[in-house]
């Protein structure tokens, strides 16, 4: 009964918002709002999961491709919910782009339980023995912005559903880079070197580990998670596997 109460105030004083569209959810006020989205664009969000990839053709959710520069450092494995087109807008694009920029409890939850599938599936497949998560940090001038770090709380998340340790493995080394869009391939490698670091306290964790899952909120060029997969494969050999929300590529309906 307190627990319905607690609800039932919570959702009076601070009613629920798509992520999306930012309009109000219609829910019972004391139902607990787990879904991120209105009706309208939950229905579209499933649509766009559907999507199929330019690359393969298979479905986003199944689909391991990710960027050429991924595909340049030979990085076969990157788990995504859905594609747009950075040019177009979308829901889960709207998703993304809001999370940047404000903590939402809900959609975090929402969409590290979605992912877990897929990261589910991935160990099942490779047979990992042992499997850490890891994040791509977020830059200090964000964090001091926004006051939170996107894909950090994604990875915790993602960590509580999985039952996998969330290490806190890399952190930014304050390298100044050129704009990747201006390089290319073997240029923007050469660039991404050097922008991340292993942090010291967390190479230990590294010990009888065969995969790391590395979480980003969405890959574009790849360059980040670049950054930190280099800085990893300077130490030591361990299979990557790339975690994100969306990619963003030319996509394509069946």
């Amino acid at each position: 009964m307190l627990n319905k109460v607690g609800v039932f105030f919570r959702t009076l004083l601070f009613p629920p918002k798509c992520v999306a569209c930012r309009e109000f959810i219609q829910k019972d006020i004391f139902d607990l709002c787990e879904v991120p989205f209105c009706e309208k664009c939950r229905v579209k969000w499933e649509y766009e999961k559907l999507d199929v990839c330019p690359d393969c053709g298979l479905e986003m959710t199944v689909c391991n491709c990710g960027s050429r520069l991924l595909n340049r450092m030979r990085i076969l494995h990157c788990v995504k919910l859905v594609n747009y087109s950075a040019t177009q807008k979308s829901v889960g694009k709207s998703a993304v782009l809001y999370m940047k920029k404000k903590k939402s409890t809900r959609a975090i939850k929402y969409f590290a339980k979605q992912l877990s599938y897929a990261v589910y599936r991935k160990l099942k497949s490779e047979e990992s023995k042992k499997a850490i998560i890891a994040y791509v940090p977020r830059s200090s001038a964000s964090l001091v912005e926004y006051g939170f770090d996107q894909s950090k709380e994604l990875a915790k998340r993602l960590s509580k559903c999985c039952d996998i340790e969330l290490v806190n493995l890399f952190s930014r080394s304050g390298k100044r880079t050129e704009e990747q869009k201006k390089l290319g391939i073997s240029q923007r490698i050469e660039n991404a070197k050097g922008t991340y670091k292993l942090n010291a306290r967390a190479l230990k964790k590294l010990d009888g580990v065969d995969t790391v899952f590395i979480v980003d909120d969405v890959l574009t060029s790849g360059a980040s998670l670049a950054g930190c997969i280099l800085a990893l494969k300077d130490v030591c050999d361990k299979k990557v596997v790339c975690v994100t929300l969306a990619r963003t590529a030319k996509s394509r309906k069946k």
